[in-house]
Order: C-alpha cells, then sequence, then structure tokens
C-alpha cells in the first residue's frame, strides 16, 4: 500500500510540476503563494519529499487544479 500511494503521490506532484511550468510559474512564486521556500517545492516535485494531503490540495489549487480522492482513498488530479 505504501508503494502505491507513494507512486500516486509521485504522480500528482509530476502533474503538477508540469501545470506549474506551462502557467510559466517559478518554483519561487509557488512557495510563496503556498508559505513554503522554493527548496520545499523542488523536493515535492522530485519526490524527495511529500506534502500532506492537505498542502497537495492546496498547491493544486494554486495552480488551478483540482484534487481528487478515488474510491480507493488514491490521491488523482483533475481539471488541468
Amino acid at each position: 500500500m505504501t508503494t502505491t500511494t507513494t507512486t500516486t503521490t509521485t504522480s500528482i506532484a509530476a502533474r503538477l510540476a508540469e501545470r506549474r511550468r506551462a502557467l510559466e510559474m517559478s518554483q519561487r512564486a509557488l512557495g510563496d503563494l503556498l508559505g513554503v521556500d522554493r527548496t520545499t517545492i523542488w523536493r515535492w516535485e522530485t519526490g524527495r519529499d511529500q506534502p500532506s494531503l492537505a498542502t497537495t490540495a492546496r498547491w493544486a489549487r494554486a495552480l488551478g487544479a483540482e484534487l481528487e480522492l478515488d474510491d480507493d482513498g488514491s490521491q488523482t488530479t483533475g481539471g488541468m
């Protein structure tokens, strides 16, 4: 189960990183919106660290995306 959650979280992180780049937003600008340092954004995007579900939802909203949960509780992104 941990592997699935990590893979899902990493997949979402990759999609959110892609969305940030598509919006031409810097990691610093996103960090400022979320109240975290640029290096924290880098760690999330590279999978070196994982934000909480609540933080992931804030991250998605800051990029104009929606975070949804599948029936099994895994995270997905929509609206991107």
